[in-house]
């Protein structure tokens, strides 16, 4: 869906409807994979990155690590994460009023 067009009359929904107009511009090419965009250097900002420690160090010295990869066919871990939400102490027993935004009601205990 683009548009939505609520009006009192059918008329006046054919005239609200007539009255859209709607332009495209083409996008970059779509990137579907970790390695894409890495190689496109497409990333969210700010950049996260480990600041503290050494890491290398950390992995040379490590008495076990443990490497791989792994696929997962959908999106949710990708899209899930700008999910946020807002906790508001209220009353007493240490209650809380809970705003969340979500898309996936039945994971957000």
């Amino acid at each position: 869906m683009v548009c939505a067009v609520v009006a009192d009359s059918k008329a006046h929904a054919k005239r609200g409807a007539a009255a859209v107009k709607i332009s495209y511009e083409d996008l970059q090419d779509r990137i579907f994979t970790v390695e894409e965009a890495i190689k496109k250097e497409s990333f969210f900002l700010p950049r996260r990155t480990i600041e503290r420690g050494d890491v290398e160090k950390g992995l040379r010295e490590a008495e076990q690590v443990y490497e791989g990869e792994i696929r997962i066919g959908g999106q949710e871990h990708f899209y899930l994460e700008t999910q946020s939400f807002l906790v508001i102490p209220v009353g007493e027993e240490k209650e809380m009023k809970v705003y969340l935004s979500t898309q996936h009601p039945t994971l957000a205990q």
